[in-house]
């Protein structure tokens, strides 16, 4: 859990890290953050949070594609690891407002939640340029109602 310093005090992000000792899986932060006491008790953050993180599984469909990819001598495997990327996200998004609208005004302090997710430059390999990306549940506290997604930009080239 990390208070985003640069959007404002009110927002907490709450990121999707790999999980110790198992491969191929990765799951949201479940550690109550301190900045929703009197908002959300500690068991619905938990309860919220494990809901999200059994809607974004994909180990079966990781499964599956690694079977079809065996068969088809690795041909489809980097477009289906871009499908399973996007199914993801999507799944993501929709657990994460799923959970959001059970916040969103129940309280005298309303929060929403959704997904950011933030692009980088990862460097060169074998001549080709690689990003990443990072995601993380944001929660804004007070009701804000800007999405945060941020995307970072090529550089610019000097031949312009």
């Amino acid at each position: 859990m990390i208070v985003d310093p640069t959007n404002n005090s009110n927002s907490i992000q709450i990121p999707f890290l790999p999980v110790q000792g198992e491969c191929c899986k990765a799951a949201f932060d479940a550690t109550y953050p301190q900045q929703l006491n009197g908002i959300i008790t500690i068991n619905e953050f938990q309860e919220s949070i494990e809901n999200i993180n059994k809607k974004v599984s994909i180990k079966r469909s990781l499964i599956i594609l690694i079977i079809i990819s065996a068969f088809t001598l690795f041909l489809c495997f980097p477009l289906g690891i871009m499908i399973l990327s996007f199914r993801r996200h999507t799944k993501m998004r929709r657990a994460i407002e799923e959970e959001s609208a059970k916040y969103s005004t129940r309280s005298s302090k309303p929060c929403r939640w959704h997904l950011d997710v933030s692009a980088y430059y990862a460097g060169m390999s074998r001549g080709r340029q690689q990003f990443g990306a990072v995601s993380c549940i944001m929660i804004d506290i007070g009701g804000s109602t800007v999405p945060t997604n941020q995307i970072a930009t090529q550089p610019q080239s000097y031949f312009n």
